[in-house]
């Protein structure tokens, strides 16, 4: 009896504490089952942060890399209008009227293709001129076949305008550019013009007109060229080899001034000094053929140099020669350099 009291009391013992214990594992389940819960929420909520901040990265990334290619973009156009980065460069295409343009990258060299012209005038004596990292040419369009309707047209290129912009067109075009690129004098046989680089008229008279303005005017317009500075076109007329007169057309009220050439005793080579309004020429007679030239060195005729003011009329003698030509050139307001007479090489002249 003893024996099963205290058995009972035992089992009863191990029961409870059986009971005791299950009630705390019981809990202990609930517990983890309510931390494997939390754990569960803290990862989906994790991922779906990580996932947030992943997409809001590729957001900011695309952002980035759209603004970096943007901004490369705007780079680029950047090289293109800027003359710090980029010049202008050009090829004419041999045997074609064709003539391509390009973007020069001054660190690498590397040339990107702008436009390509495919009516540039590449038989005309004086087709292009490149100023300031600007291309101007003549582009000939219309029916050149039957010569019914046709035109010559001045183009001006440049990075700011790789496409090209037409300053003027007419049947006949001769173009001379200033130095600093903000002036074109133009002409054809009837009418002579000065524009702005965008293609305004400033200056126009026709031939007729500068004709009547002087006394024994006459001839063809003959383009001269700009003074150093800018300041001032120069052209000449002829009715043969030698010009009869000069004109000067000063810029801002754009005066023409014409010299007759009567009393000069002007020969076949001759220099403007564009800023005094000098002439560097010889006595050079006009030689036709070689044969004559031989003819005229044999002849052992003296030929003098002068510089000519053509608002006062007198004449300095610079240097003489044996039937030998002086080819005079001024380099600049104050030098004239010409041929040596009596030597290989040049000489040089300095204003005092």
């Amino acid at each position: 009896m003893p024996l099963s009291i205290f058995t009972f009391f035992l089992y009863g013992n191990m029961l409870l504490m059986s009971q005791c214990i299950l009630g705390e594992a019981l809990m202990f389940k609930k517990l983890l089952l309510l931390f494997i819960v939390i754990v569960m929420m803290y990862g989906c909520n994790k991922k779906e942060t990580e996932n947030s901040v992943q997409k809001s990265n590729s957001e900011v990334k695309k952002e980035v890399v759209d603004n970096t290619v943007v901004n490369n973009e705007k780079k680029v156009q950047n090289d293109i209008v800027s003359s710090e980065n980029s010049v202008l460069t050009f090829k004419v295409i041999e045997g074609k009227t064709e003539i391509e343009i390009y973007s020069k990258d001054k660190k690498s060299n590397e040339e990107k293709l702008l436009t390509k012209v495919t009516d540039f005038y590449f038989d005309h004596y004086h087709s292009k001129e490149f100023v300031n990292n600007s291309l101007f040419i003549v582009r000939r369009t219309g029916d050149i076949v039957k010569w019914t309707k046709w035109s010559d047209e001045l183009w001006k290129y440049d990075l700011s305008n790789p496409n090209g912009k037409k300053l003027f067109d007419v049947q006949g075009l001769d173009f001379r550019v200033s130095s600093d690129g903000k002036y074109v004098a133009v002409s054809t046989n009837e009418k002579f013009s000065i524009i702005d680089s965008e293609g305004k008229i400033l200056f126009s008279k026709t031939l007729d007109d500068f004709i009547k303005s002087g006394k024994n005017y006459s001839g063809l317009f003959q383009l001269e060229g700009w003074s150093f500075n800018s300041n001032s076109f120069w052209l000449t007329l002829h009715d043969g080899e030698i010009p009869n007169s000069f004109f000067k057309i000063s810029k801002g009220n754009w005066e023409l001034k014409g010299y007759s050439a009567e009393k000069m005793e002007l020969g076949d080579e001759f220099s403007i000094n564009t800023e005094k309004d000098l002439v560097a020429m010889s006595d050079f007679p006009h030689i036709a053929d070689e044969d004559s030239y031989k003819d005229f060195q044999k002849s052992k005729a003296a030929v003098k140099l002068y510089i000519y003011d053509l608002n006062t009329g007198k004449k300095e003698l610079i240097d003489s020669s044996v039937a030998k030509d002086f080819s005079p050139k001024w380099t600049d307001e104050k030098t004239l350099e010409y041929k040596n007479p009596s030597a290989e090489g040049m000489k040089t002249y300095q204003l005092k």
